[in-house]
């Protein structure tokens, strides 16, 4: 028999320390420090049959034990000023230094990386009447990758396939552009803004087969990309007894990994929907779903999905509700991913074999 056991830990925490004040007859300065900390630890232990298919021995090649620890110290200044009575900017930076310390325990072997980023920031807004205005922001940004992707071992998916990560990915920096005209009018509002991304050192899956057939999937900073869209949000108050939230997003996508895939090119269309209804003063019924169009992934692309919840909730007194709910109510959770990458072509799929109930019943300790 073959038994495979994964566990992981993880401790997170988080300080910081905020100031703002009123500078001059319109000027507005916030500065700020924030150190976050977060170490986790993953156990992966198999074991399986001996050469003469007897006792249970491990196997080295699928077990491992790995940590991590990270400290990101930033701080930040950001200043705010009325030009004229309808012109406000702001302008701010972010400095943020990453502490990262890896170790394969069993190898008994780690690396470290010690590094400064900064990220500038720019803002500014012109009303055109008292519901309008036009906003204008100009940002650079850090996203850095998920602990599993820094894990060096190879870690069983099943027989054809298996996944590893990389502790030397960096973070990948993305600097966005975004144009747009805002309306609060009470009981509806909207914004509809353009947007222009560019991204350095993007993280994408990079997959290759090893000797014995089976496909590794890892994670490297690949190349670079931009996205440029068209983004709409609308919040209103309907009638007196329905409430909507509907946004949608077009995007036209290119990522460049070079020779791992070269050039890709895409559109991309995504939405939220999220409709509740007050049934009486005690009832309430909401529905929540959203459509996620293509995405590039560097060698290949993950297709365009949809997903969803519908839920009642009854509120017996102010501090009792029951909740009930259903998870993927008409079935449209499938998931399709495809690598072809020119050594490698490959397509999964997964979905929902059917939906998810949930009740719940909630009491509030706290005053009502």
């Amino acid at each position: 028999y073959d038994t495979k056991l994964s566990s992981s830990r993880a401790t997170d925490g988080d300080f910081s320390v905020d100031y703002t004040r009123n500078v001059g007859a319109s000027g507005y300065l916030t500065a700020g420090t924030d150190i976050r900390y977060d170490a986790n630890h993953f156990l992966n232990v198999a074991t399986g049959p001996d050469d003469a298919g007897d006792a249970a021995t491990l196997n080295a090649l699928l077990s491992s034990e790995f940590a991590y620890t990270q400290t990101i110290s930033a701080a930040y200044a950001t200043y705010q000023t009325n030009l004229t009575p309808k012109l406000v900017v702001q302008g701010g930076l972010r400095v943020e230094n990453q502490d990262l310390t890896t170790r394969r325990i069993d190898a008994g072997v780690g690396s470290s990386l010690n590094e400064t980023k900064f990220s500038p920031s720019f803002f500014a807004a012109y009303s055109l009447t008292d519901k309008g205005k036009i906003r204008f922001s100009y940002s650079h940004r850090l996203q850095r990758p998920n602990p599993q992707d820094l894990n060096p071992y190879v870690t069983y998916v099943d027989a054809q396939n298996v996944s590893q990560g990389n502790p030397d990915l960096k973070p990948q920096e993305t600097d966005s552009f975004e144009l747009g005209y805002e309306y609060s009018g009470g009981k509806i509002n909207y914004q509809l803004r353009g947007y222009y991304r560019e991204n350095q050192h993007t993280i994408t899956d990079y997959s290759y087969f090893l000797d014995d057939g089976v496909l590794l999937t890892t994670k490297r900073n690949f190349g670079s990309g931009n996205s440029g869209g068209v983004e709409f949000n609308l919040q209103g108050q309907l009638t007196s007894k329905l409430k909507a939230q509907i946004s949608s997003n077009w995007s036209q996508d290119e990522l460049n990994t070079g020779d791992l895939a070269g050039k890709q090119t895409g559109s991309s269309v995504r939405g939220h929907l999220n409709v509740s209804y007050q049934i009486t003063k005690a009832d309430q019924m909401q529905l929540m779903y959203f459509t996620s169009g293509k995405q590039l992934t560097g060698q290949g692309y993950r297709a365009p999905f949809t997903g969803g919840n519908l839920s009642y909730r009854h509120n017996f007194n102010p501090k009792v509700a029951l909740v009930a709910s259903v998870n993927d109510p008409f079935r449209t959770a499938k998931f399709k991913m495809v690598t072809d990458n020119g050594k490698v072509y490959s397509e999964s799929s997964r979905s929902m074999q059917a939906p998810t109930f949930y009740i719940g019943l909630t009491y509030l300790l706290g005053g009502a």
